[in-house]
């Protein structure tokens, strides 16, 4: 009856037919505010109706109190404009600007309008993005938080540190507890410690791995007597997941042993690296988390043994172990009988270290052996940790070695996919300059080399939008040539167009913080 009713004053015109008082009644109901203009209320009422009867869900009646709105935020919200230009890129049309979007957003200081939190909660790289959302959500944004319970492990830590946090690890169900102890070690590493000790003996071995987990979050050395008593529990995946957290603690007892057995396996005669692995892997290794049988290291025990070891060893290490710099150790490693293995293990090193200098010597390094299977095992959590203005020197050693631009194009896109922020200008000339020579000689194919396209979007995504001009222009002649590329160029220049409006959009808002 009320949907007649709600057709027949849009066809009609509210003036002419007003919602009648048993419709207004129905409407305030299910929780729709009644209080604005007429037109507004009726388009309100027809898109939640609308919604209820495709879906067919009967109207239940609305009890009980609406929430109390939310105190007004100190901060500015985002225009329109922007907001806009969020939803696009949270909608999945410019994935790749929602850091560079964040970041004018630190810089300005505005709110994210709550509705788009489920979008932005739904992003792929949350956990790394939160730290720039949190801030900016607002406290709309912070009690939707509490409502969704997907959500609530990013709500701010709402228990108490005193008997009601105790009182709930004690009673609360795995999940409630796994909450409470990832929240607690946020705030308090050392109290989210202290009750897992307290409890440890009682837990089920599939919490106590879950707990575990957790650890690394805060992970400092005063984690590493209860994670070396952890060695010695009766399940395999306790044992090896307390292994691998105190191998990230370099100056820990089992980071000391690792670096030992590391310097007693590898040396070098003057010329070459000489390698000593044992036949066996003795009760101690084993018990810091080395298996005799490792399937993710082709090549048999011995190389598995090599690769768990130092893939454990901060690379530091070796540049003092035998006196050289970090790319020359990597062309030791490289030339040596067991170059997959130590390739390998070096990127795990780096990544599980944080290590730029040591991620940068190795990828100067790999230009010279395209043949190893690193490059096959994904460089982009290497590449993450490299300085933009390193990328320029790569991309230019590499082209100079390496005269086939597929070839080279296809080494250097990991790189180019990771590195964040926004690229030298003369990398931005010398990959333009070496796809143009390829474009204008060759005629491209889609799945000939898949990956051009993308690199031009990620030029048009990190170059420096003073170069706007330069990435614009010139692409006739290779369009005419080059009809396969006329979407990719046509779709660089969207991306461009769009960052523009982004920023224009902060510029509009009175926001002087842009460039």
């Amino acid at each position: 009856m009320h949907w007649q009713q709600l057709i027949k004053s849009a066809l009609l015109g509210t003036e002419r037919h007003p919602l009648d008082e048993q419709t207004v009644a129905a409407l305030k109901k299910l929780g729709i505010s009644t209080a604005g203009e007429p037109a507004e209320v009726l388009a309100n009422a027809i898109a939640a109706f609308g919604q209820l009867r495709k879906a067919k869900i009967p109207v239940v009646e609305f009890e009980g109190d609406l929430p109390g709105a939310t105190e007004k935020d100190a901060l500015p919200a985002l225009s329109r404009t922007s907001a806009h230009h969020l939803q696009l890129i949270l909608e999945g049309k410019y994935p790749e600007l929602l850091p560079e979007f964040l970041e004018l957003l630190r810089k300005n200081r505005r709110m994210i309008p709550a509705r788009l939190l489920p979008q932005l909660m739904a992003t792929k790289d949350l956990k790394n993005s939160w730290p720039q959302i949190e801030p900016f959500i607002g406290n709309a944004g912070r009690w939707l938080l509490q409502q969704n319970p997907d959500w609530q492990q990013w709500a701010p830590l709402p228990f108490a540190e005193g008997k009601e946090t105790e009182k709930l690890w004690e009673t609360g169900g795995s999940a409630e507890r796994v909450e409470l102890l990832r929240r607690l070690r946020r705030k308090s590493p050392e109290k989210a410690r202290s009750l897992l000790e307290q409890s440890w003996q009682q837990e089920k071995w599939t919490d106590r791995l879950a707990f575990l987990e957790l650890l690394l979050e805060g992970l400092s050395l005063a984690d590493e007597p209860f994670l070396e008593s952890c060695l010695d529990d009766k399940r395999k995946e306790v044992r090896q997941l307390a292994a691998d957290l105190l191998a990230q603690l370099p100056t820990s007892a089992l980071g000391q042993r690792m670096y030992r057995r590391a310097m007693d396996s590898l040396g070098f005669d003057g010329h070459r690296l000489v390698v000593s692995i044992p036949d066996e892997v003795d009760e101690a290794a084993r018990r810091d988390g080395i298996r005799p049988i490792a399937p993710e290291w082709p090549g048999g025990r011995k190389a598995g043994w090599l690769g768990q070891v130092v893939s454990r060893v901060p690379p530091e290490h070796w540049a003092h172990h035998f006196g050289m710099e970090a790319g020359e150790v990597a062309e030791l490693f490289l030339e040596s009988d067991w170059a997959e293995t130590l390739a390998e293990a070096l990127r795990l090193a780096a990544i599980r270290f944080k290590s730029a200098v040591w991620a940068e010597a190795l990828l100067t390094v790999l230009t010279g052996y395209p043949g190893l299977a690193v490059w096959q095992n994904g460089l982009e959590e290497l590449a993450a940790l490299v300085r933009p203005e390193f990328l320029l020197r790569f991309a230019t050693a590499l082209f100079d070695r390496n005269r086939d631009f597929l070839s080279a194009s296809r080494q250097i896109m990991p790189l180019l996919q990771a590195v964040p922020g926004t690229w030298p200008e003369d990398l931005v000339y010398l990959l333009l300059q070496q796809f143009r020579r390829f474009a204008l000689k060759h005629n491209w194919q889609p799945w000939e080399a898949p990956h051009l396209p993308q690199m031009l979007r990620l030029m048009a995504c990190h170059a420096s939008l003073s170069m706007e001009n330069v990435l614009q222009e010139d692409w006739e002649e290779v369009e005419y040539r080059n009809a396969s590329l006329a979407t990719a160029i046509a779709d660089m220049r969207e991306v461009l167009l769009f960052r523009k409006a982004v920023f224009l959009g902060f510029e509009e808002s009175g926001v002087t913080h842009v460039y």
